[in-house]
């Protein structure tokens, strides 16, 4: 198989610029989100969960893209990583979401993870979280939108 197409483009450099597509098209699908106000508590203990899907340091990009690509095998099931706790704000509401930069030709140009909602306090934005919840899908206006359902979301140490 050929790692470069015609007129010398990576695979992979396609492959992230889908994933960056995806992601994006995710956050503008929740900026109209209804839920707007941050809910209260305090976070659970991460030990006593089941977790389906552990998606881990080394392959993290490759995991949150097999999830948007394969979205039916993963939605009800438990999920858990780390990333950066977001908090964003577009066409006045609030969406939260727990994610890593992406490759791109920029610092700044794309994140990878997922939205989220939660029953506890939210941390701060940009603080490094362990986020544990089921994926679920809801509707935004007439689309589909995906997020993780948290059932814990603890602040850790950036690894």
């Amino acid at each position: 198989m050929h790692e470069y197409i015609k007129g010398g483009i990576s695979l992979k450099k396609i492959f992230a610029a889908a994933i960056c597509i995806v992601l994006l098209a995710s956050f503008a699908l929740l900026s109209g989100r209804a839920e707007n106000n941050p809910p209260k508590g305090a976070a659970s203990d991460s030990t006593a969960i089941h977790v389906d899907v552990d998606i881990g340091e080394r392959f993290f990009m490759e995991q949150m893209n097999d999830i948007f690509l394969n979205i039916n095998d993963y939605l009800g099931k438990v999920i858990k990583f780390e990333g950066a706790f977001g908090i964003f704000e577009s066409r006045g509401s609030t969406f939260y979401s727990v994610f890593r930069p992406g490759p791109a030709c920029c610092a700044d140009d794309v994140t990878i993870g997922l939205n989220v909602i939660w029953d506890g306090e939210y941390p701060k934005n940009e603080e490094w979280v362990e986020a544990i919840g089921v994926l679920e899908s809801y509707k935004v206006n007439e689309f589909n939108a995906y997020r993780l359902n948290l059932s814990s979301l603890t602040v850790i140490p950036k690894q």
